[in-house]
């Protein structure tokens, strides 16, 4: 964990009265359909809840009009993912952001889940991960990854995700 990233999680977990926050309850997909208040739904599968934060950070710092769903592991993105296929009811993500090392189902697995999916198949797919291997981004591109976003060590350095989403939303024509 990086410096910036245990400043953060520390940050969340002893706030000023030093009592802990309660964990976040995960926005059920009922709650998610009802209370969308931006215009885009993002998909976040990300087991680091600093990480996930500084995605959050990002986000709130370029000003995107994203509504970030997180889930913590990839089950639970298949689950997503699944009830957007069964329920045309049901919100279907409108990005997908994807660590790549996910507990219960590795993110590989989840993005060839988007890319077989009925509603999710042509959802961009954005990875975020801490590995920089060139055969593992050839990989990732083969089975449908849009763009590769190596997680850095420092905060500044992080915000960019926010570039590259907002790059990702103007070539996909995501409104």
């Amino acid at each position: 964990m990086s410096v910036v990233q245990s400043v953060l999680l520390s940050a969340w977990l002893l706030p000023e009265n030093g009592k802990s926050h309660p964990e976040p309850p995960p926005a059920s997909l009922d709650e998610c359909k009802r209370e969308r208040k931006r215009n885009i739904l993002a998909l976040l599968a990300e087991d680091n809840r600093a990480d996930a934060l500084l995605v959050q950070e990002a986000i709130e710092l370029h000003e995107l009009p994203i509504e970030l769903h997180v889930v913590e592991d990839g089950e639970q993105a298949f689950r997503f993912i699944e009830r957007a296929d069964a329920d045309p009811e049901a919100p279907a993500p409108d990005i997908v952001l994807l660590d790549l090392n996910l507990p219960k189902r590795h993110g590989k697995e989840v993005l060839q889940w988007v890319r077989a999916s009925r509603r999710c198949r042509n959802t961009p797919v954005l990875i975020i991960t801490s590995s920089d291997l060139s055969k593992e981004r050839d990989e990732l591109a083969r089975l449908g990854a849009n763009r590769y976003f190596r997680k850095p060590f420092s905060y500044d350095q992080f915000m960019k995700v926010g570039e590259v989403l907002k790059e990702i939303l103007k070539d996909s024509k995501i409104h």
